[in-house]
C-alpha cells in the first residue's frame, strides 16, 4: 500500500456513512452517531495517507479509463502539494465530524433533514478531498461540483427562514459564476494541448496572450469560490446560515480548496509563463480584501456573521503571500517566492485550525442560548467553561498573538513583505504594493485584535444580558471531545512553528519543477530552531510589561471606591440596563447623562458600572495603574484628578508634572494631529462606503440578471408547453408539414 491507496481507503468509509444515515433514519440519535464516527474515521485515515505522503515525498499517479476508449482518461495525482491541502481537510473534518454527534440533536424531531444532512456532510468532504486528488480537468469539474451542489444543500438545511434560502441561492449563483470562469479556463487549456491532463499542459508551450487569459479566468474563478473582494457577498450570508459544524468546514477549509485550485493552475500549469503583473493584481486585490474584512467584522453583532467577515480578511493575508510568490517567481527571486509562498501556505493551515475552532465555540453557544447576537449574551464563562477557553484560545490564534499560531505565518509574511521593498528586480508597482500591504496587515492585525476582544467580553464575560443567557446549558460531551485537536494545534503551531512551517518550504521550493535554492525565512524558515533576534526581542518585551505592570500595581495599596444614588428619570433599574463594552466610549460624564439621564457630573478618571443592586459602584479606569504612579511620585489626589482630568494620555500627564505650558502646547499640536487624522480617516470612510454600496448594488444586479434569465426560461417552458399538450389533429398537422417541407427540400435539391 501506498499513500494514495490509504487516502482513497477513505472514499468507501465516507460512503458507507452515507448509506447509514439514510438506512437510520428512523433512529435519529444513531445516524448521526454512525455518521459521525465513521467520517471521523475515513478523515483520519486521509490524513494519515497525506502526512505519509509529506514524509516520503514521491508521486504517485493513477491513470485510468472510466468509461469506453473514446472518453478521455482520468488521473489520480498525489503530490506534496496535493496532501498539504487533503490534510487540512482531514484534520478539520476528523473534528468537526465529533462536534455534530453532539450538535445534531436539535435535528432529531426532523428525522429526514438528519440523514440529508449525513449523506451531504459525508459527500461534501470527500469531494473536497478527490478534487485535491484529481490530476485532469474532468475529475476536477465533477468533484468541483459535487462539492458546491452539497455545500448548497448543506446551507439550505433550515430552509424555512427566508435569510437561509436567499444565502443559499446567492451561495448558488456565485458558485456557479466560479464554475464557469474556472471550466472555461480548462477548456482553453484543453483548445491548446489536446488533453485534459494538467501534466500535458504544463510541459506546453502556450501563446503568452492564451497564458494571460486562462490567469484572468483562473483568478476570478477561484477567487469567487474563496470569497477574495468584490465576490466576497456571498459569505458573510451563506456561512452563519449553514449549522455550525457546517460552517467550520465552509470557513476553514472550502475556501482553502478554491486556494488550492488557484496554487496548482499558477504554480504547476502556468509557471513558465508567470508575470509579475499577474502577482501584483493578486496583491492589490488581498490588501482590499485584508482591510475590507476586518473593517466589517468590527461592527457585527451576529458572532458568526463576525467570523464570516474574518475569513474574508484571512483569505486576503493568504491571497498577499501568493500574489507576492507569484509576483517573485516571474523575477527570479526564488528565496523571496519561497518565503512568500510558504507564508501562505502556512497561513491556510494555521487559519483553517483556528478558525474551525471559533465555528465549533460559537455553535456550541447557538445550541445553549438559541442566539447569535453578541448583545444579547454574557456571563457564559461560568456556563460554558471549556466552550469560553477554546474561544480564547482560538482568538489569541486568529488575532496573531505571539505564541499562538497565526502569529508564525504572518511573522513569516511580513518579512517577505520587507525583503521585497528592498528588491529592485520586483518593480517600482510591487514594491509599492508591498509596502501597502505591509501597513494594511498591521491595520488588519491590531483591529483584529481589538474585534476579538470585543467578541469574547460580549460572549463570555460581564453579566448575562437575556433570560437565554442565564438558563445556557452545557455543552454535550461529543462537543467538549472536539476542541481538544484544535485547541492543541493552536498552542502547538505557535510554540514550535519550524516543525510546520520547515516543511511546507521544502514543498514549496519543488513546486514549479526541480528543487530550488535551500529554504530561507528569516529570515530562514526555521523560526524557533535557529537564532532569530526576534525570539529574545519578544520575550524582553513580554517581560518587560509583565513587570512594570506588576510594579505599577503593588506601588498603591489602596483604592478608592465611591457609591451613589442616580436619578434616572423615573426609570427602575433591571439587568436590562447594564451596560456592555460596547457602549463603554466616553467618559463616565458622558455615558451616565446619554444613557441613563444621570444628573451628576462625574470625573474623568472613573468608570461606571451598573448592578442589580440598584446603585452605582464607579471605579477606576485601566488607566488606574499610571495614576498610582504619579501618586507614588508625589502628586496629591487633587492634582492627579485635575491631570487626568485635563489629558487623556499618561505621558501628557507626566509632561504637567514637569511644566503645564509645554503640556498645553503638547495638546494643542496633538488636537490638531488628530482632527486632521479626523478628516483623512473621515474621507478614506465615505469613500470605503462607497464602494461597499456599489458592490451591493452589482450584488442586486447580479442577482435580478439571473432571475430575468429565469424568467425569460419559464416563458420559453410555458410556450413549448403549449406546443406539446395539442390535440391528436395539432400533431398530425405538425407531421404533414414537415413532410410537405422535406419533400420541397429534396425537390429543390434533386
Amino acid at each position: 500500500m501506498n499513500p494514495l491507496q490509504l487516502v482513497l481507503l477513505a472514499l468507501p468509509i465516507f460512503a458507507t456513512a452515507c448509506i447509514a444515515s439514510l438506512s437510520l433514519h428512523r433512529r435519529p440519535r444513531a445516524s448521526s452517531l454512525a455518521t459521525g464516527i465513521l467520517c471521523a474515521v475515513a478523515s483520519a485515515i486521509a490524513f494519515s495517507g497525506a502526512v505519509w505522503e509529506l514524509i516520503e515525498g514521491r508521486v504517485y499517479e493513477v491513470s485510468a479509463l472510466l468509461l469506453p476508449t473514446s472518453f478521455p482518461r482520468t488521473v489520480l495525482h498525489l503530490d506534496q502539494l496535493s496532501a498539504v491541502f487533503i490534510a487540512v481537510i482531514s484534520a478539520v473534518a476528523f473534528y468537526t465530524s465529533l462536534f455534530s454527534v453532539g450538535y445534531a440533536r436539535e435535528y432529531f424531531d426532523k428525522p429526514l433533514r438528519l440523514s440529508l444532512m449525513g449523506v451531504c456532510y459525508s459527500s461534501f468532504v470527500a469531494s473536497m478531498i478527490m478534487v485535491a486528488l484529481a490530476g485532469d480537468a474532468i475529475l476536477f469539474i465533477v468533484f468541483w461540483e459535487v462539492m458546491s451542489v452539497t455545500s448548497f444543500f448543506l446551507v439550505m438545511m433550515d430552509y424555512e427562514r427566508s435569510e437561509v434560502r436567499r444565502a443559499a441561492m446567492l451561495y448558488l449563483i456565485y458558485a456557479t459564476v466560479s464554475a464557469v470562469f474556472v471550466f472555461a479556463g480548462f477548456g482553453i487549456g484543453y483548445a491548446c494541448t489536446k488533453s485534459f491532463v494538467f501534466s500535458d499542459w504544463r510541459t506546453a508551450s502556450l501563446p503568452p496572450s492564451i497564458a494571460a487569459l486562462m490567469f484572468a479566468l483562473f483568478f476570478v474563478g477561484f477567487s469567487a469560490k474563496a470569497g477574495l473582494v468584490p465576490l466576497h457577498s456571498w459569505l458573510p450570508q451563506a456561512h452563519p446560515a449553514a449549522p455550525s459544524h457546517v460552517s467550520a468546514l465552509l470557513s476553514g477549509v472550502m475556501v482553502k480548496v478554491a486556494v488550492y485550485g488557484l496554487v496548482r493552475m499558477l504554480l504547476y500549469v502556468l509557471a513558465p509563463h508567470l508575470s509579475i503583473a499577474w502577482g501584483s493584481v493578486i496583491m492589490g486585490f488581498a490588501a482590499l480584501t485584508t482591510f475590507y474584512g476586518i473593517a466589517y467584522a468590527l461592527i457585527q453583532r451576529d458572532l458568526k456573521r463576525l467570523l464570516a467577515y474574518s475569513t474574508i480578511e484571512n483569505v486576503g493575508i493568504i491571497y498577499l503571500g501568493l500574489g507576492l510568490a507569484v509576483s517573485a517567481y516571474a523575477a527570479h527571486t526564488y528565496p523571496l517566492y519561497i518565503a512568500a509562498l510558504t507564508a501562505s501556505l502556512f497561513h491556510v493551515a494555521n487559519h483553517a485550525v483556528s478558525k474551525s475552532l471559533l465555528f465549533l465555540c460559537s455553535g456550541a453557544v447557538l445550541q445553549s442560548t438559541g442566539t447569535r447576537d453578541l448583545l444579547e449574551m454574557g456571563g457564559l464563562l461560568k456556563r460554558l467553561r471549556l466552550t469560553a477557553v477554546a474561544f480564547l484560545l482560538g482568538s489569541l490564534g486568529i488575532a496573531a498573538m505571539p505564541f499562538f499560531n497565526c502569529f508564525a505565518s504572518e511573522w513569516i509574511l511580513y518579512n517577505s513583505l520587507l525583503l521585497s521593498m528592498g528588491s529592485p528586480s520586483l518593480g517600482i508597482v510591487t514594491r509599492v504594493l508591498s509596502a501597502a500591504s505591509f501597513l494594511t496587515l498591521a491595520t488588519a492585525g491590531v483591529l483584529a485584535t481589538y474585534c476579538f476582544s470585543k467578541a469574547f467580553g460580549l460572549a463570555f464575560l460581564t453579566e448575562p444580558r437575556s433570560p437565554e443567557a442565564e438558563r445556557a446549558k452545557p455543552e454535550p460531551l461529543s462537543i467538549r471531545m472536539s476542541y481538544a485537536v484544535p485547541m492543541i494545534s493552536v498552542v502547538a503551531m505557535g510554540l514550535a512553528p519550524a516543525l510546520v512551517a520547515q516543511p511546507i518550504a521544502s514543498i514549496v521550493a519543488r513546486i514549479p519543477g526541480p528543487p530550488l535554492a535551500a529554504p530561507m525565512l528569516g529570515l530562514r524558515v526555521a523560526l524557533w530552531s535557529s537564532p532569530s533576534m526576534y525570539i529574545p526581542a519578544v520575550l524582553a518585551c513580554f517581560a518587560s510589561v509583565a513587570g512594570f505592570i506588576a510594579w505599577s500595581s503593588s506601588i498603591a495599596r489602596t483604592t478608592t471606591l465611591r457609591t451613589t444614588t442616580p436619578f434616572v428619570s423615573g426609570a427602575d433599574f433591571e439587568k436590562s440596563f447594564v451596560p456592555t463594552p460596547s457602549l463603554y466610549v466616553g467618559n463616565g460624564e458622558e455615558l451616565m447623562r446619554g444613557l441613563y439621564g444621570v444628573r451628576r457630573a462625574y470625573e474623568r478618571d472613573y468608570a461606571v458600572r451598573l448592578w442589580t443592586t440598584r446603585r452605582i459602584v464607579i471605579e477606576r479606569l485601566p488607566v488606574d495603574p499610571w495614576i498610582r504612579v504619579l501618586r507614588r511620585i508625589g502628586l496629591s489626589d487633587e492634582d492627579i484628578k485635575r491631570v487626568v482630568h485635563t489629558h487623556d494620555d499618561f505621558l501628557q500627564a507626566l509632561v504637567t508634572v514637569g511644566g503645564r505650558a509645554l503640556v498645553f502646547a503638547l495638546s494643542r499640536h496633538v488636537e490638531r494631529s488628530c482632527e486632521a487624522i479626523y478628516e483623512g480617516f473621515r474621507s478614506i470612510a465615505v469613500a470605503f462606503l462607497s464602494v461597499g454600496r456599489s458592490i451591493a448594488s452589482m450584488d442586486k444586479g447580479i442577482y435580478l440578471g439571473f432571475r430575468g434569465i429565469a424568467s425569460a426560461f419559464s416563458a420559453l417552458s410555458r410556450a413549448v408547453r403549449r406546443i406539446q399538450c395539442g390535440n391528436l389533429y395539432a400533431y398530425l398537422a405538425y407531421v404533414y408539414v414537415v413532410l410537405i417541407l422535406a419533400l420541397i427540400y429534396f425537390a429543390l435539391t434533386r
